[in-house]
């Protein structure tokens, strides 16, 4: 972990091309590619957004490079549509998620607010039982 976190600090700093010789050919961006995260290049990677809470999903896997995003952004291909169609898909998974999370928690709430209430507040027909 601690060296996939240095190399990705020498990429940012010296750049992804840092260890080929100034004889080889580099590689050409390509937005397609599979290393390159799709999320990150529609809008915003949902790893990065919730960081330190109980619903963080981790470290993304995938490379977030800006100048890859710039590509996404100026292209035209249909395959462009398929990738945030996929977005809205996830987003719309954790949205729920989340929801069902809420509901789940303040039912919890609900029924111990229930069992913690003095015997005071019973109606007049159950404290004449």
């Amino acid at each position: 972990m601690a060296v996939l976190a240095a190399a990705q600090l020498l990429d940012e700093l010296m750049g992804r091309n840092r260890n080929v010789a100034p004889s080889e050919k580099t590689k050409e961006l390509n937005w397609e590619d599979p290393e390159y995260c799709k999320f990150y290049m529609v809008k915003f990677c949902p790893h990065d957004l919730f960081v330190n809470t109980r619903a963080d999903l981790g470290v993304c896997s995938k490379v977030h490079d800006d100048e890859v995003k710039a590509l996404f952004e100026k292209s035209t291909s249909y395959k462009k549509q398929a990738y945030e169609d996929e977005f809205i898909r996830f987003s719309q998974g954790m949205l729920n998620e989340v929801e069902r999370k809420i509901v789940k928690g303040k039912q919890r709430l609900a029924l111990i607010g229930n069992k913690s209430e003095p015997p005071s507040s019973l109606s007049p027909q159950q404290t004449q039982r």
